[in-house]
């Protein structure tokens, strides 16, 4: 899938994406790259809302899920059953959110897993970047969860 593609089908199924103005950089099969524009992601302090920063963290673990299961899984839902969140510092403008997943053996597990139970889930880290700078930091749980059991 093509960052473009992913960012249209982003924007037709998650309104917020399009609210947000979030845009598909990257999306291959080691990393997904999100960048989002300061203005429709501010607060009153003109820095990037945290809620914003929790949100779109979300969705690039969200879309690294669906880039590697959804297409071996075709009738399952990927979800997050939960997260911690880490603010470093302050983002005073456009930014980037990366997430990437070094350790192969878990998504091995995650095919397994749902092979077997129906589901897995596999705990992404995602990084939030103004000027190359780390600023925050996401950890979630995603889980694939089959509609129907695959054998």
């Amino acid at each position: 899938m093509t960052p473009q593609a992913l960012t249209t089908f982003l924007q037709q199924n998650i309104p917020l994406v399009t609210a947000m103005d979030i845009q598909v950089t990257t999306c291959d099969n080691e990393q997904v790259c999100l960048f989002a524009p300061l203005s429709p992601n501010r607060n009153d302090k003109q820095t990037a809302f945290g809620g914003s920063i929790a949100a779109i963290a979300t969705i690039c673990g969200w879309s690294w899920m669906f880039l590697h299961f959804q297409h071996l899984f075709p009738n399952s839902d990927i979800v997050i059953q939960n997260s911690n969140i880490r603010y470093i510092a302050p983002i005073y403008g456009d930014f980037t959110v990366k997430c990437f997943c070094k350790d192969n053996t878990q998504t091995q597990a995650v095919i397994q897993s749902c092979q077997q139970y129906g589901k897995g889930s596999m705990t992404l880290e995602i990084g939030c970047y103004y000027q190359d700078k780390l600023c925050a930091t996401l950890e979630g749980k995603f889980y694939v969860v089959c509609k129907t059991k695959s054998v």
